[in-house]
Formats: structure tokens, C-alpha cells, sequence
């Protein structure tokens, strides 16, 4: 007999949003962790997707982001917008700071990288130290896995990957008692051709929440 999955653990919208509060954006560096935390809020987007964007690739006024399989790294070349999520007002906020800084004060073009890697100099004592932001994209997703995580950690919450947001989205839409058509909105928003993908990958309802469900004490 097959066995069910357990959930994969997820944060919810309120530890991500403590923990988006709880970031500083007082430097080049601090603005950009900040904004990535935030694009993972509203978008779910791959992060393997995220290293490969470019500013042109936001559309603050549509709130929304393209990932565009010519340009970006996206799972099985699929080309599709993403309509950030509601409910993250400071999230919005964090990513078009980050986006109008880097085109009006740090001068980048719409081919620039969304989030640069971070840019190595020397200290006073002739070590190596982080000193801004470059203009080329990070080589792989790890230094995203790693703020992420950290930035969970300084929150006291567990140390969620970027991955997690992903199941994020798919579970509240479920939570919410989302309509066939809300949760296939939110399964494209995913990137997704099926919707019975995202039930499969990220569907998973808690224990609890289901013994809610069918014993009618929701």
C-alpha cells in the first residue's frame, strides 16, 4: 500500500511577514537580501529562476513578474507571468525600493541583474569583505538559500528554504476554501499546466487542518 507524503513544512504568511519586518535595507546589500525575501512573498518564483532575472523582468505597475524562458532559468524552458500575491503590502514596498534604487542611484540598465551578486573588497587590514553589490548575477542559488534561511533564523522561526514559499501559496489558497478557478489561478501562478501538479507537489493538508475538515469542527 502507498504511503502519503508528509507535508513539506512551509512558513505562513505571518512568520514571513515578521521576518520581512525584521530585515534592514540601510545598505546596497541589506536593500537587495531584503528585496529577494520579498520577491519569494509575492511571486513563489524558483530560485534557481530568481538568480537569472533581470530589472526588466518586474512590472511594478502590473504587479507582476516575467519569467521569460529566453532569459530566465525556468523549470522545462516555460515562458509565464506571475501576479504577486496579495496580503504583502510591505513585501511590494521592500522590491520597488530595491528596483527605483538600482535604475535612478546605482544607474542599472533594464538587462541588469535584478538581485547582483555581492561585490568582494578589501578591509583596512587587507582582508576580504563585502563591500556592494556587482553587476553580474549570482553563479547559483546558494547565497539565496542562504539569506533566506538566515533571514528566518534572526526572526526565531524555523529556517525555511526558498523552495517553501511554494507551498506557501499552494496551502493558503486551500486554507482560504479557494474556488476550482482561484486554485488554478494560483497553480499557473506557479508555473504550472496542471493544476493535480500543484495538489500532488504542494497540496498537502496538516493533519490537524483535515481532521477539521472532516469532522466539520473547522
Amino acid at each position: 500500500m502507498a504511503n502519503a507524503s508528509d507535508p513539506r513544512p512551509a512558513p505562513t504568511p505571518q512568520q514571513v511577514r515578521h521576518a520581512l519586518s525584521l530585515m534592514p535595507s540601510g545598505t546596497d546589500i541589506e536593500r537587495r537580501d531584503k528585496a529577494v525575501l520579498a520577491l519569494l512573498a509575492l511571486t513563489a518564483v524558483r530560485d534557481g529562476a530568481l538568480v537569472t532575472l533581470r530589472l526588466k523582468h518586474v512590472d511594478l505597475v502590473d504587479r507582476c513578474l516575467w519569467q521569460n524562458a529566453k532569459e530566465v532559468d525556468t523549470k522545462f524552458g516555460k515562458s509565464f507571468r506571475t501576479y504577486f500575491q496579495p496580503g504583502f503590502s510591505e513585501a511590494e514596498g521592500a522590491l520597488e525600493d530595491w528596483v527605483n534604487h538600482q535604475r535612478e542611484t546605482l544607474l542599472r540598465g533594464a538587462d541588469d541583474p535584478l538581485f547582483p551578486k555581492t561585490e568582494m573588497g578589501l578591509d583596512e587590514a587587507g582582508g576580504f569583505c563585502a563591500v556592494g553589490v556587482a553587476r553580474d548575477h549570482w553563479k547559483t542559488a546558494q547565497p539565496v538559500r542562504n539569506l533566506v534561511k538566515g533571514a528566518f533564523e534572526v526572526a526565531g522561526i524555523p529556517p525555511f528554504g526558498p523552495h517553501s514559499f511554494r507551498h506557501m501559496h499552494a496551502r493558503e489558497a486551500l486554507r482560504s476554501g479557494a474556488t476550482v478557478e482561484e486554485f488554478w489561478a494560483v497553480a499557473q501562478n506557479l508555473g504550472h499546466s496542471s493544476m493535480l501538479t500543484t495538489l500532488r507537489s504542494y497540496g498537502q493538508l496538516p493533519e490537524n487542518r483535515r481532521k477539521e475538515i472532516i469532522l466539520g469542527t473547522k
